[in-house]
């Protein structure tokens, strides 16, 4: 599935730092882990963006993404491939509140935007995006997975699509994670551990010409890595053992780096990030996501 990636994209993972701090979006009960990737604050409005009350944290992560993705080009043509593993969950979360409230009268704005496809709905609203669309929220390949459909999509039509994949932490996510006992420092001696954490990519997707090429590469692992792949390998790797499932199915003589190990788990933007960071260097790259039950591998040109 060829395609170019076209523009630039934000390397938000140079360096070798860590880019979690203190939590700040909850409260971190107390013996808890209190580490998170939290995004920065931004302001939609100075991004010339609009606001709605409506907008909870993953779409505005998901505006500002594809803002600073599309730049200045405003094409009606142009559609956009999304990805998410958790959606809105803080909307869903307040329209049931609403609804134990009081059934009759519980408003229905809060459901209507806590669907998976709602942060890509709202991109379409505000970009006027009338082209292609498609939504994709099937774990953490998603990412991977929206790009290879655009990179084919913007093959058969020649027609530009914006990928983006965005997720955002809050007290149900957290909720969630300390009930599985995941939270903490990934470590060989803690291998399941990670450090919660929220991302928003936005890439751009044209057909194949002048720029880096793109190809779904295999099924996944499991026919194994092809004999000329390339030796530098990027990975959405956020765990211990996700990163020495990658490490064995690799093989030695490559250098790989898991963006996951400094980002933490952010979801199927980690996909979009190595991708991201593949980009900045010049030669091909392999880019792995989703781990040992649905990895999803794409060479990039």
């Amino acid at each position: 599935m060829p395609g170019t990636i076209g523009g630039t994209a934000g390397i938000l993972c140079s360096g070798t730092e860590p880019l979690w701090a203190e939590a700040t979006l909850y409260e971190v009960p107390e013996g808890g882990f209190d580490l998170a990737g939290e995004i920065p604050e931004y302001s939609l409005a100075d991004a010339g963006l609009s606001i709605k009350s409506y907008l909870d944290r993953v779409s505005s992560h998901t505006l500002m993404a594809v803002s600073l993705a599309l730049g200045e080009t405003r094409e009606e043509t142009t559609g956009i491939s999304f990805a998410t593993r958790w959606g809105p969950l803080s909307s869903m979360k307040l329209f049931f509140e609403k609804v134990r409230q009081n059934p009759r009268f519980a408003p229905p704005l809060p459901f209507s935007h806590s669907y998976a496809n709602s942060p890509a709905s709202a991109a379409a609203i505000e970009f006027g995006l009338k082209g292609w669309h498609c939504v994709f929220s099937d774990g953490d390949a998603s990412g991977l997975d929206a790009l290879a459909a655009a990179s084919w999509e913007a093959d058969q039509s020649g027609s530009t699509i914006v990928v983006a994949a965005a997720d955002a932490l809050s007290v149900e996510l957290y909720s969630y994670y300390k009930s599985q006992g995941t939270p903490g420092l990934p470590s060989p001696e803690s291998p399941s551990k990670f450090v919660p954490s929220e991302a928003a990519v936005g890439l751009v997707v044209k057909p194949s010409g002048p720029g880096r090429k793109v190809t779904v590469w295999g099924n996944g692992l499991r026919d194994g890595v092809p004999a000329d792949a390339p030796e530098r390998v990027y990975t959405d790797a956020y765990t211990f053992n996700r990163a020495r499932y990658y490490d064995e199915a690799l093989g030695e003589n490559r250098s790989i780096r898991h963006v996951g190990l400094r980002v933490g788990n952010a979801g199927p933007a980690l996909g979009l990030l190595a991708v991201a960071a593949a980009a900045a260097d010049t030669g091909p790259s392999l880019i792995l996501a989703g781990g040992r039950e649905n990895t999803t591998m794409i060479l990039l040109e």
